[in-house]
């Protein structure tokens, strides 16, 4: 018996978390990271604090926010909000055992994230970039944050629209899809191939292309990583960013391959979810 997929439509409340944190995020930079940058880089230097120190801030916010809808799965906090309703005959299981969630996701992490910080810094020494400049202005980060959007938009839709062919699917894909209703941690369960090209590549492919700054990268991780964890999770929050396309995509298996929806509206593979919008409206 398969669960009952329940249309949240978005609205104008959607995000409004997203854009208080970017406030608050911005104004503490412009007011203190350039003194903070300077003296981390002097005291700790600039390789280890960009790839140890990356790492542990990622670390620590993806676990920090992941344990909060860990609780609230357990604890029903916000379940007036989740998408899919489970019938009574249907196991409480949703998918793998627990611990085995936590074990790829962590070797995900440690042999592909790592590495991909290395490879990241490497790439912005070659490309001139002088990560030991103090933060840009305000105005210069949010450009960065627009580009960084668009360009995990775009390689994230061909890519996972790519791993959803038949062979790629059962080869590479499929792993990520033992979750038929998601939960928040399974955005980094996933093939070790699927981690580094769908994942990684997309979110670092638009820090490379503009030269960004380390401390805007920190932005995009908390902001970018956050709503990989949310929209997984299974919750329309109406105070986060809208999310139901990708539980969509996880409930129908096709369908809403993109990362904000862009694309998906462009090229017309969100049809049976705009369907279901429909039929919601006139109820």
């Amino acid at each position: 018996m398969r669960n009952r997929f329940r249309y949240f439509a978005p609205t104008a409340r959607n995000g409004v978390t997203y854009a208080v944190a970017l406030t608050v995020l911005l104004g503490a930079i412009e007011g203190w990271g350039a003194d903070l940058w300077r003296w981390l880089v002097e005291v700790v230097g600039l390789p280890l604090l960009f790839v140890g120190g990356g790492f542990v801030f990622y670390m620590a916010w993806f676990w920090g926010v992941a344990t909060v809808y860990r609780q609230a799965d357990l604890r029903g906090w916000w379940r007036a909000y989740k998408i899919q309703e489970r019938p009574e005959a249907v196991s409480a299981r949703r998918g793998p055992a627990w611990s085995d969630v936590v074990r790829v996701v962590l070797r995900n992490q440690v042999f592909g994230t790592l590495p991909a910080l290395v490879v990241l810094y490497g790439l912005l020494v070659l490309r001139g970039v002088d990560l030991t400049a103090a933060p840009p202005a305000w105005t210069t980060t949010l450009w960065h944050l627009a580009v960084f959007v668009l360009v995990e938009e775009v390689v994230f839709y061909a890519v996972h629209r790519t791993l959803h062919r038949p062979t790629l699917f059962r080869r590479f894909h499929r792993v990520h899809h033992e979750f038929r209703e998601s939960v928040g941690i399974t955005t980094h369960y996933v093939h070790p191939v699927e981690h580094w090209l769908g994942n990684l590549f997309p979110a670092l492919a638009g820090i490379v292309l503009v030269g960004a700054h380390p401390v805007t990268m920190l932005v995009w991780v908390c902001l970018a990583i956050t709503n990989a964890i949310h929209t997984h999770a299974g919750y329309a929050l109406p105070w986060m960013s809208w999310g139901v396309d990708h539980d969509f995509h996880h409930y129908n298996v096709r369908e809403c391959y993109g990362a904000i929806g862009l694309l998906d509206r462009l090229l017309g593979t969100d049809a049976k979810l705009r369907e279901r919008a429909r039929a919601a409206s006139i109820l």
